[in-house]
């Protein structure tokens, strides 16, 4: 219903700040560790760091609100789907290939490199669209190395991430309502939660015992 002008995305960032007002905030950066008794030339790539960050972050904003808008000028698009630009953190990858409607805003971290694409435009089986493909093929970059163990049993990515949420060492209180598909396994009742162990919690319980391992990943809501 319309072309895209490309450069209303310019100028600003997703916040309606100016560019000039907004990277300013690297000389704040860099000043405030110069007070805090930083040498010049560490507070200098602190102010740097920033700036990068800034950048990279406004550069990847701008090109996911013009695809935002191309999809909302096409009726015949109704939604779209999350992509990876791999690798990948893990709370990105738990997203990928998620479906929502063209009018979703996008949610991103800084320096989130992730894209959207409509949704017509997924394709089965690649793993920038599929959280578990891309946890197989080695494109999640900060997981645990007991999530990594969990996920090599078969356990769901999402779950094993969401996990991270209201973690207490090797208990976690993620899922553990009567809602969560762990507090309906371990018996959460009303008001109630229900103990939940993490990954970590699961391998010291269960020692070299295998079976015992898989029984409680099933148990607790990490194997479907």
């Amino acid at each position: 219903d319309g072309e895209v002008n490309a450069r209303a995305f310019a100028g600003r960032a997703a916040d309606g700040r100016t560019l000039d007002g907004l990277l300013t905030g690297a000389v704040v950066e860099a000043k405030t560790a110069a007070g805090q008794g930083l040498p010049p030339d560490l507070a200098l790539q602190r102010g740097g760091r920033w700036l990068d960050m800034a950048v990279s972050t406004l550069v990847a904003d701008a090109g996911r609100q013009a695809t935002g808008t191309a999809i909302a000028a096409r009726p015949a698009i109704t939604g779209y789907v999350r992509m990876l630009n791999p690798p990948s953190c893990a709370r990105c990858a738990v997203l990928a290939g998620k479906h929502f409607k063209w009018n979703t805003g996008f949610a991103r971290h800084p320096r989130c490199d992730c894209v959207h694409i409509p949704a017509a435009e997924d394709i089965a089986g690649d793993f920038r669209t599929n959280p578990d493909a891309a946890a197989r093929a080695g494109q999640v970059t900060d997981l645990r190395p007991a999530e990594r163990r969990a996920l090599a049993e078969g356990a769901d990515l999402s779950q094993v991430v969401n996990a991270r949420r209201g973690s207490q060492g090797l208990t976690t209180t993620e899922g553990t309502t009567r809602r969560g598909l762990a507090g309906q396994r371990l018996g959460a009742q009303r008001g109630r939660r229900a103990t939940r162990l993490t990954p970590e919690g699961i391998y010291t319980r269960a020692g070299d015992d295998r079976a015992e391992a898989i029984r409680l990943l099933r148990e607790h809501g990490y194997l479907l």
